[in-house]
């Protein structure tokens, strides 16, 4: 039975219960958002063929995976979509191989793309050959090319340093390498770079590496100390090689240098973190409370660099020109401390360009505002400040495609016709100025865009200063960047009461002692907004995914409570509409975070346990061994450490602790204050390290970096996450002994974000090696069985690019031509490596992307079947996915005295492990749950037939009545794995995991069955559980064409401890 859109939809309102106002989402698990910054995502190059030349641009098409290839020329004609790693963020031409190369930050890997100059009646063309892609480590930011030899230096942002790649092969030939410096202030440690972006190798043989997370020192005792590091270099000629450069933004952006090398121009953006105290003073400060500007750099060869003052306002400066740094939104005009208006703002500038004339003289200096959607230039003039400036507002290209805002985000200049290429992130455009004229003299969307429209929609809240502000300097992404953090702490508290706690929030003992949030808060340092929920899901569904409550202290009960923060914060006139703040949501709830670069590329917990006793640590060891002391062992009182930062995400989200904190508003006032906290997430912790800590090592490391650190406020002084556990539980782990505090160490550095760390890899086939070419496919193909990762293969022949995916719902599974009937087996994939100017390139990608990186266009084929519609769809038990499959077996230190009949729980001042507990017991023997033990996350399973890739699980939770409609929905992406059925029946799951209490909600009926949200929130102490009446629900599969199950029978949910 088929079905189009609009009959399926009816179907699942009348059938199903839906409202008109929540159809199924159409969110598509095609594109995992990790808001993906770029660095230098476009450029220039020139090919020659005899006499003849051809200039052109090379953009990054982020989203896409790809880089466009533009003629520099007017029109500007569009030549070819190369594809290459996941997210490029920078794109770098190297004359002298004939070359580009990408850094992919999402797929921790480099591509390498030959240009062929082709001649053509007219003249010349070029064809992009991708050749190879590599593994170089986790977010790769920029590459640079050492002038004396056929080496590159990477930079790994996510890994607080590079490594050296050779240019032929693409080859590691350094391990990683941290950025350090010698400083006296914390000797016998050094001053390391954090997060390393962008770099540059000058002809002279100076090397320049920017840190994005500069920091920003605080002379005030009142806040926590803070190293400062923003430029490293290394100068040879130098008798102190090796320096660093303080004083510039406390996150910056990008720079450029004059060709010379005598001068620098770094972009980037200072925040006033230290300047005020409270929420209302922070958004009165002048300028912003994050000030936006560019710095002029001193960079003479064997000196130091120094930075240059910023030019003084209110006088005209005496000729000749010198290049000062500026405010980009102070007025000159006026020796006053005042700003420019609001239509004149500038904000978050992220790119820089120096114009020079023949004579090497400074011209101007253009700089992007990403969060403006303006690009400004500074010429030398004598003017106030020393500069004439030009802006040049560059809107949504294609508003009716769903795009709010355009966010320029990298520059590109061609001398030779004067013109300026701008890469605009977030409409995906690329845009041409004509700085003679300074016009904007064409616009182009790239080719392909997979952003989904809720994406697009959102992001204009998250970024745009003009459109969230009242001033136009700032937006919600000028301390979230990119969606992350700035790892800075800000005093936000107000003098008012606090708002009310809910009782269900609190715990027993010092979270007890409250009934309002205190409304001082003291330093607290940016949270990100990755993993706001564990699992983007359909609005209706998301509450059973969510992290909420939000912040530090949890007094965000949802998103949507942050919208006063536009007036309170932002100083804008008015709060967001109920629309805005949805759309603002709905998108937020898309940014996830990125794979954990130091798990296991398997998503297997390494490491060993007994099998007949998994619970004696004495008999376990490597990374399993933490996790059985991370469960199974009393590590803070009575608990373990998964009382408290319970899995997924390492947090059970409420009140679980009290510290105090200093009054910094109310000074007459008792000081220190209480204050409640939740739990803190465990995942994506490195960010906020302090100190670079390699693997368990319990040893003071070398290196401390210009960050505030780990906890709440950044006052812990030696702020990594082995610090933490050895001053917290070094005597409290089995034995007390380094062997087990290390591997509880390894297990919290090792903990999975989410994303498979699999996801993003690549491997390019190398016909000598047999051996390794089918070790790597065996390993991606056991990622994918698994339902970890897909599966793409990108094979050219010459000029012909071929996609492939690996297709587990044929027997056996095979490779499938992407838009084809077509299928090869791996030898014959393999195969098509061998022939001459040929590559394979194997692509590991987040689950539902495989398709759409297969295709040589971009854009997945449609799979549509309407004749064969989904039947006969059965649920199947709830299963663990790979990282979670050891949990079960652990039995210790549950909170249940079993010694009486039946089993009761301890009392525990922890509200969520008493109702996880009460949960269990109410099921127990039953559903699969036939005994107590810790339990992991788990998916979701059915089996059924005609499910097809792309299929979408809809589960109905009945809300009034057991077993009957009207339901609620739960909607979530399937995708197929290796396990089957005694029938030959082949089970499907889903990416998404539902946490230990949402499955043991579930499994006694769901939110809306009796007693529920009351034993979830502690409401009451004798429950009165019905998991056998209400225990039924609604299992329907909607595949991609619209087709969907014709029958909705009500059947039980189970769970399994194996997968």
């Amino acid at each position: 039975m088929s079905r189009s859109v609009p009959s399926a939809l009816i179907l699942c309102a009348v059938l199903i219960g839906l409202t008109a106002s929540a159809p199924p989402s159409a969110f598509a698990a095609e594109f995992a958002n990790f808001e993906t910054p770029q660095l230098k995502p476009i450029t220039t190059a020139t090919v020659r063929l005899g006499d003849a030349r051809l200039d052109v641009v090379l953009v990054c098409n982020t989203p896409d995976n790809s880089v466009e290839i533009y003629e520099s020329s007017p029109p500007h004609a569009f030549i070819q979509r190369v594809p290459v790693g996941m997210g490029p963020a920078t794109v770098r031409w190297l004359p002298a191989t004939g070359r580009f190369y990408t850094c992919n930050f999402d797929g921790d890997s480099v591509s390498m793309v030959r240009l062929d100059a082709v001649p053509t009646p007219t003249g010349l063309t070029v064809f992009g050959a991708l050749e190879r892609t590599a593994f170089v480590g986790d977010q790769p930011a920029d590459i640079a090319f050492d002038p004396a030899n056929n080496n590159a230096f990477v930079t790994l942002s996510g890994r607080s340093s590079g490594v050296i790649v050779d240019l032929s092969t693409l080859a590691l030939t350094s391990g990683e390498i941290v950025l350090e410096g010698d400083d006296p202030a914390i000797a016998p440690q050094k001053l390391a770079v954090k997060a390393p972006r962008q770099i540059a190798f000058l002809p002279d043989g100076r090397f320049f590496i920017l840190n994005f997370m500069g920091e920003s020192p605080d002379p005030n005792t009142a806040f926590p100390t803070q190293y400062d590091l923003d430029l490293w270099f290394l100068d040879n000629t130098n008798p102190t090689p090796i320096g660093q450069v303080k004083g510039l933004g406390s996150t910056n952006h990008a720079f450029a240098m004059t060709r010379d090398g005598t001068r620098m121009v770094v972009v980037g953006t200072k925040a006033r973190n230290h300047d005020a105290s409270g929420e209302v003073a922070v958004s009165q400060l002048q300028f912003g409370f994050v000030e936006s500007r560019f710095w002029v750099l001193d960079t003479p060869l064997g000196g130091q660099p120094t930075v240059r003052p910023e030019a003084p306002a209110g006088a005209i400066p005496l000729p000749p020109f010198t290049p000062l740094g500026r405010n980009l939104n102070r007025d000159y005009t006026t020796v006053a401390n005042q700003a420019v208006p609001a239509s004149d703002a500038l904000s978050q500038p992220t790119d820089v360009v120096i114009l020079e004339n023949d004579a090497g003289d400074i011209t101007g200096i253009v700089v992007t505002a990403f969060h403006s959607d303006k690009v400004a230039i500074f010429r030398p003039a004598s003017v106030p400040g020393g500069y004439a400036e030009t802006q040049i507002s560059l809107p949504v290209l294609n508003p009716l495609q769903g795009y709010t805002t355009s966010g320029p985000r990298g520059l590109a200049y061609d001398a030779r016709r004067n013109l300026l290429f701008v890469a605009c992130r977030l409409d995906n455009t690329m845009r041409v100025i004509d700085l003679s004229t300074n016009s904007v003299t064409a616009a182009f969307q790239l080719g392909n865009d997979p952003t989904p429209m809720e994406i697009r929609g959102g992001r204009v809240f998250l970024y745009n200063a003009t459109a969230t502000s009242g001033s136009g300097f700032v937006s919600c992404g000028s301390c979230h960047i990119d969606g992350a953090t700035d790892a800075l702490n800000w005093d936000l508290g107000v003098v008012a009461s606090g708002p009310a706690i809910p009782p269900g929030l609190l715990g027993a003992g010092s979270p007890g002692l409250f009934t309002e949030f205190p409304s001082e808060k003291g330093p607290l340092i940016t949270q990100t907004l990755q993993g706001l929920v564990n699992y983007r899901v359909n609005a209706e569904g998301q509450y059973l995914l969510t992290n909420a409550p939000y912040h530090w202290r949890a007094d965000r009960p949802n998103f949507q409570a942050f919208n006063v923060a536009f007036v309170g914060l932002l100083g804008r006139s008015t709060s967001l509409t109920d629309p805005e703040m949805n759309a603002y949501t709905t998108f937020i709830n898309t940014v996830r975070h990125p794979a954990n670069p130091e798990q296991a590329l398997d998503r297997v917990v390494p490491g060993f346990l007994d099998p007949s006793n998994p619970d004696d640590p004495n008999l376990a060891s490597g990374t399993k061994l933490g996790e059985q002391i991370y469960h199974n062992h009393p590590t803070d009182g009575s608990l373990g450490c998964v009382g408290c930062h319970s899995l997924p995400e390492g947090s059970d989200n409420t009140l679980t602790d009290a510290f105090f904190v200093a009054r910094t508003l109310t000074s007459t006032l008792p000081d220190p204050q209480l204050q409640p906290f939740e739990t803190a997430a465990l995942r994506n912790l490195v960010p906020r390290e302090m100190w670079l800590h390699r693997a368990e090592s319990l040893d003071p490391p070398i290196w401390v970096v210009a960050n505030v650190g780990l906890t709440h406020d950044g006052n812990f002084a030696q702020g990594s996450i082995n610090f933490f556990n050895n001053f917290f539980f070094a005597g409290t782990v089995p034995g007390g002994t380094q062997t087990n505090l290390k591997a509880l160490t390894r297990y919290t550095r090792e903990f999975d974000w989410s994303t498979a760390p699999a996801a993003g890899l690549s491997y390019t086939v190398d016909p000598a090696l047999p051996g390794a070419n089918n070790a790597a496919f065996s390993f991606f193909e056991n990622q994918v069985d698994e339902a970890n990762v897909g599966l793409a293969v990108i094979a050219r022949q010459s000029t012909n690019y071929t996609g492939y995916w690996y297709d587990l719902t044929v027997s056996p599974p095979m490779y499938r031509q992407e838009g084809t009937t077509t299928l090869l087996t791996r030898n014959q994939i393999l195969s098509l490596a061998s022939g001459v100017d040929s590559a394979v390139i194997a692509q590991a990608t987040p689950l539902g992307n495989e398709r759409r990186v297969a295709n040589p266009a971009g854009i997945a084929t449609p799979i549509a079947d309407v004749a064969n519609p989904p039947a006969n769809i059965t649920s199947m038990p709830m299963a663990p996915m790979t990282y979670c499959t050891d949990i079960p077996l652990f039995v210790n230190n549950l909170n249940v005295d079993q010694s009486t009949v039946p089993p009761t729980v301890t009392l525990n001042p922890i509200n969520t492990l008493w109702a996880l507990r009460t949960f269990q017991l109410s099921v127990l023997g039953s559903f699969g749950v036939n005994s107590l033990h810790h339990e992991p996350p788990r998916r979701m399973r059915v089996i059924g037939d005609n499910i097809r890739p792309g299929a979408k699980l809809l589960v109905g939770i009945p809300t009034t009545t057991p077993g009957s409609f009207p339901v609620q929905i739960l909607e979530m992406d399937l995708f197929p794995t290796k396990y089957f059925t005694d029938l030959e029946e082949q089970i499907w799951e889903t990416e998404e995991e539902l946490d230990p209490m949402v499955q043991f909600a579930l499994l006694n009926g769901g939110p809306f069955a009796p007693d529920v949200v009351n034993t979830a929130w502690r409401l009451t102490t004798t429950p009165n559980l019905q998991p056998a009446t209400w225990n039924r629900f609604v299992f329907a599969v909607l595949n991609e064409d619209n087709t969907i199950n014709a029958t909705f029978p009500f059947a039980p949910l189970t769970v399994q401890n194996t997968r």
